[in-house]
Parts: structure tokens; C-alpha cells; sequence
């Protein structure tokens, strides 16, 4: 019986769940091959490349085990703009085996694939400001525009609870936004916060799935991401 284990508080290490789709025609862009993948699982990336004969390939990787070995099997020998494809596993030996942090609209897919979007539901438990300052254009770093525009920073903290059957956890977490007017900044910091929140209490779940049955699992001791130092990025 088929069954694996997907970890929403990391993607895919580079040499995890990667399939290399070879006789592709120069004419398909990789938003449709996405899309076709994407038909059999969430994908965490689509590496598209040609050479100067004119071939056309493109490496797909999978958050899913099983999603990439159905991809392998069902999408072997099919046409696509009158091109037929080979696909075969590929195997990344001099990759690297560490996996970075989901991002936080990648766990929030993952849910939305694997329990429906009304399958689950997250709510703000509470949302607070922690700064708001102007930064003048000679605090700007360059390249960050003007330097005789000044700009708003906003930093808010957010704690949100996530439920999805019998599971119920809490992440906290912060978001940190740069913009030209104080109500821009306070709007997008308080929502980075949220989605940021939302992340670190998804990162404390995996999702198990043991032959045609999709279950969630509260890890003992899951991966704080918002210690790492990215909880106050622009997620832009």
C-alpha cells in the first residue's frame, strides 16, 4: 500500500520528487506544462530549458512522492503540441539534501489541495502593531528608489489558529512593509503578519496519506520557521 508523509514546514530538498520532461516543443510556454502537472499534485517548481539545436526540456518537482510517480507513469508517451513526451525520473546526485521553509501561499495550497479549501479554516486569534516609523530618503539603502522620498515602515505582530478536523494549532509571527503612504504600509504589514502566522501554525502539521486516504498529523516537535529570520520579509 502506497503511503508517504509531506512536512508543511518545508519544501522539497532540490533532489526530492524531480522529474526531467524531455521532447517538448519550443511552442509550449511553462505555464501550460505547469498547469498539466499541477493536474496531478502541487508543484514546488518548473525548470524550463532548450540548447542551440532547438530542444526543448524541462525539469517538474513535486511537494508529493506519489504525485510525481503518477506523474511519471500517466504522462509518458502523451502528446502535447503535437509533441511526445518522454518523462523519466531524474536524479540529482551532486544536489543539495537540505529543504528550505515553505513559503506561506505554498502551505496554504497544500491544505487547499489535500482537504479542499472548506475543509479547513484559520482565524486571527489577535493583530498588533509593533512599529510604524517614516524613513527618510537618507536612510534609504541603494536602489530602494528617491532618495529624497521618505517612506513608512510598519511592523505588526499576528497569532492565528488553524483548524481542520480533529487538529486545532496556533502559530504567532510578525510582517514587516515599506510604502509610500503609513495606511499602505500598516495594511500590507498586518497582512504579511497574518499569512505569516498562518505558516508557522501549518508548519506544526503534516499531512499523511495512506493509500486513498488523506489524514493530518500534529508534529511533536516541529520546525519554529519564524526563528529563522524570515518572518519579517516583504513576501513580495
Amino acid at each position: 500500500m502506497e503511503s508517504e508523509v509531506i512536512f508543511l514546514h518545508r519544501r522539497p530538498a532540490a533532489s526530492e520528487n524531480v522529474v526531467q520532461v524531455t521532447g517538448l516543443s519550443p511552442a509550449t510556454p511553462r505555464e501550460k506544462l505547469m498547469w498539466y502537472a499541477n493536474q496531478f499534485g502541487p508543484t514546488n517548481a518548473v525548470w524550463m530549458h532548450d540548447d542551440e539545436q532547438g530542444a526543448v526540456w524541462a525539469n517538474v518537482q513535486f511537494f508529493s512522492a506519489l504525485d510525481c510517480e503518477r506523474f511519471l507513469r500517466q504522462m509518458t508517451g502523451c502528446v502535447l503540441d503535437q509533441r511526445r513526451l518522454q518523462v523519466q525520473r531524474l536524479e540529482l546526485t551532486r544536489a543539495s539534501s537540505s529543504a528550505l521553509p515553505t513559503k506561506p501561499d505554498q502551505a496554504i495550497m497544500l491544505m487547499n489541495k489535500y482537504f479542499t479549501p472548506l475543509g479547513w479554516s484559520s482565524s486571527v486569534e489577535g493583530l498588533r502593531r509593533v512599529s510604524l516609523q517614516q524613513i527618510d530618503g537618507c536612510d534609504r539603502r541603494p536602489g530602494d528608489g528617491a532618495p529624497d522620498e521618505a517612506e513608512f515602515e510598519a511592523c505588526y505582530a499576528a497569532r492565528v489558529a488553524v483548524q481542520c478536523r480533529n487538529a486545532c494549532v496556533r502559530g504567532e509571527s510578525r510582517g514587516r512593509w515599506t510604502e509610500a503612504t503609513a495606511a499602505g504600509a500598516i495594511r500590507k504589514a498586518a497582512k504579511a503578519a497574518v499569512s505569516n502566522a498562518v505558516r508557522a501554525a501549518l508548519s506544526q502539521l503534516a499531512i499523511v496519506r495512506v493509500g486513498g486516504n488523506t489524514m493530518l498529523e500534529v508534529i511533536e516537535d516541529p520546525v519554529p520557521v519564524w526563528s529563522r529570520g524570515d518572518s519579517d520579509s516583504d513576501p513580495r
